[in-house]
């Protein structure tokens, strides 16, 4: 199987990003935007979810990824990597115009982690992803 390699090193930068904005009382957002499904026939996901555990040690995050009617239909990707302006205008929405709390509008997409949900989120992702694997 071809694994995607995760590379933490731009965690520092992230955190020195962080850091600064919250000196200069800027308000940051970080997101993991979405993926074609078909990415995640090849993904390490212990790997992925690493990064998670470790960039949420940073700063709460919203993460777009994982299995949902967005990930699922190629209409809403310029290719596997690269979301349209549809997907877009969802990301937007769920940052700006809904509570952090709430669930998402389409369902799963665009969770707000943060330390105190990770695990389960990460369970849930994994579960998803793995049984997809099955599937296909």
């Amino acid at each position: 199987t071809n694994k995607k390699p995760y590379d933490y090193d731009n965690l520092e930068l992230i955190r020195e990003i962080v850091q600064i904005c919250r000196e200069k009382n800027i308000d940051f957002e970080m997101l993991i935007i979405p993926e074609y499904i078909d990415i995640y026939k090849n993904i390490d996901i212990d790997g992925f979810n690493e990064l998670k555990r470790k960039l949420v040690e940073i700063t709460p995050f919203y993460d777009f990824t994982g299995i949902n009617k967005i990930s699922a239909d190629k209409k809403y990707f310029k290719d596997p990597i690269h979301i349209d302006s549809y997907a877009s205008k969802y990301i937007v929405d769920r940052i700006f115009y809904q509570d952090k709390n709430d669930s998402p509008k389409v369902d799963g997409y665009g969770v707000y982690v943060t330390k105190n949900n990770i695990d389960s989120h990460i369970d849930k992702l994994k579960n998803e992803i793995t049984e997809y694997k099955s599937v296909k």
